[in-house]
């Protein structure tokens, strides 16, 4: 092939190029991206969404140990009512419930194992939960070797915390 054959292969295939991307611009039709935020509103709405103003969804991620406090003080406000049981009767039979596991990670142990350790002695509710929940959040790589306390009834970042010594 000579010079002037690739020139005018490569003209060619220019010309086809700038004709293929001027017919795509010509014919796409693209929705205009902006919307009211009532017209929004309206639309999540329409479709089962809850809209939100930013101190109503801060006020959602309180966290529930404030509610929990609170709910001792209605149980005593309540103990001349049909109420059988006594704050400190539900406190005893927490404390009969809460079991204290003692791991110990030696050289070598996976996450694999230690999760099912855990879901054996009812420290976690599930073992393969807790070790993606490990692996996902970068905590595998830093577990200690050593002995740890554990209470029955932890979320998988409280134990996470104590074996990672976080």
């Amino acid at each position: 092939m000579n010079k002037q054959a690739a020139r005018s292969f490569s003209l060619g295939i220019l010309f086809t190029l700038l004709i293929a991307w001027s017919g795509t611009q010509l014919f796409t039709q693209e929705k205009s991206a902006s919307i009211s935020t009532s017209a929004a509103k309206d639309i999540l709405d329409a479709q089962g969404y809850v809209v939100l103003t930013q101190t109503e969804y801060e006020q959602l991620k309180t966290p529930p140990a404030v509610e929990q406090q609170q709910s001792p003080a209605n149980k005593s406000s309540n103990a001349g009512t049909s109420d059988t049981e006594s704050p400190t009767g539900t406190e005893k039979e927490d404390k009969e419930t809460e079991k204290i596991y003692r791991l110990r990670i030696s050289s070598g142990m996976s996450p694999v194992e230690i999760a099912e350790i855990l879901e054996s002695e009812q420290i976690i509710k599930d073992a393969e939960e807790f070790e993606r929940f490990l692996i996902d959040h970068d905590y595998h790589t830093m577990v200690q070797l050593g002995t740890f306390e554990l209470k029955s009834g932890l979320t998988n970042k409280e134990a996470a915390d104590i074996i990672t010594k976080n």
